[in-house]
């Protein structure tokens, strides 16, 4: 028992040790002018753990820097886009790897968020490597059937029954 929880402990550090959340975009639904764009910047901005939020009005995203000593909680973020009125249209992460290998089903645990990466093991990431969010919340529901068709999966756990706050994630592809 002491091994595995002392091997648990280095796989963290290691991990933690070499990624480093650069951004996220974050995209919305629902938006039809500047002042909803505005609502859901004062919103993000207000959390503890976000440096810096960036608009796009035009595509209704927001570029989102953290502060590097915090957690980041991909949970609070969609509450406060919610809280503003809207919703979450999709959520992606870019981390950027020094030759990290991604071990086989392992939750990549990085500024206390845990992912769990479905389609990557065994790859070896040396480089920006963008996390698409594939967690009901985090994509619209067609976006949602369209990926659980492509993928084979069934991705609609609640997230208020979500396992230890573990997110599940993909690295995103062009075309998938």
């Amino acid at each position: 028992m002491r091994f595995i929880i002392f091997s648990f402990i280095l796989f963290v550090a290691y991990v933690s040790a070499n990624g480093q959340i650069k951004q996220a975009n974050l995209q919305a639904a629902g938006l039809t002018c500047a002042m909803c764009s505005n609502a859901i910047y004062q919103s993000l901005s207000s959390l503890s753990f976000i440096e810096e939020v960036a608009p796009d009005v035009a595509n209704s995203s927001f570029q989102i820097k953290f502060k590097s000593d915090k957690n980041i909680d991909p949970d609070q973020m969609r509450n406060a886009v919610e809280e503003a009125g809207f919703s979450v249209a999709l959520l992606r992460f870019t981390i950027s790897f020094k030759n990290f290998e991604l071990p086989l089903d392992k939750v990549l645990s990085l500024y206390g968020l845990k992912l769990f990466v479905i389609n990557s093991a065994g790859q070896t990431l040396d480089r920006d490597i963008t996390f698409l969010f594939l967690d009901k919340g985090f994509l619209t529901e067609k976006m949602l059937k369209d990926y659980e068709k492509k993928l084979g999966v069934s991705l609609r756990k609640n997230k208020k029954d979500s396992d230890d706050g573990i997110y599940t994630v993909m690295i995103n592809q062009e075309g998938l």
